[in-house]
């Protein structure tokens, strides 16, 4: 009988720190305690663990002389680890404008709107209409600013296999009626 009663309260106190053990993981998991827990997306695709999640180094492209990108070499902070904010933490680092080379082809005052991507990792950059209202023109020009976006998002996210270009939430068929935008680009090597 007194072994019978050993058993049951045996029994109760391992019921009872799994109880509590499952609570305390459900209470971390709401927390989002990163290091304790893997991290994910909200499509449960796990993050990979970075050295340095606050900094990282990224190349932002700024047009091109001759047959050479224009490029500067930047640490930029970024706090997030989802891939999404990742990137739109570089865009704002290339709309900010290059700190070392005298122009840039983005338009003045474009922002990022939006990014998101599909199923098939396309980067989908919605940027406002100040992208297509101060744009200068011409197929250099155009080129210059597609490629800058695309390349820089490319080039720092290996994961992403194009680049959509949308103006305040809606397809365009060109900026200034020279390139084809209708479709994902992709990395240019060359000017």
């Amino acid at each position: 009988m007194k072994q019978n009663n050993n058993i049951k309260i045996f029994l109760i106190v391992i019921l009872m720190l799994l109880i509590i053990g499952l609570i305390l993981l459900l209470w971390l998991n709401n927390l989002n305690f990163k290091g304790l827990l893997p991290q994910s997306d909200e499509k449960g695709i796990l993050l990979p663990e970075t050295e340095d999640a606050q900094t990282k180094q990224v190349k932002l492209y700024f047009g091109a002389e001759g047959n050479e990108w224009q490029t500067e070499t930047r640490e930029i902070h970024i706090p997030s680890t989802h891939l999404e904010e990742r990137i739109k933490d570089v865009l704002e680092a290339l709309l900010a404008g290059p700190e070392t080379l005298r122009s840039t082809p983005i338009p003045k005052g474009t922002q990022l709107v939006r990014l998101f991507l599909d199923e098939d990792q396309i980067a989908y950059l919605d940027l406002s209409e100040e992208l297509r209202q101060n744009h200068p023109g011409g197929t250099w020009g155009e080129m210059m600013t597609i490629y800058s976006l695309v390349n820089t998002v490319m080039e720092n996210f290996h994961t992403i296999q194009g680049v959509k270009i949308l103006i305040m939430g809606k397809e365009i068929e060109t900026l200034k009626g020279h390139m084809d935008t209708r479709y994902p680009f992709h990395f240019r090597d060359q000017p």
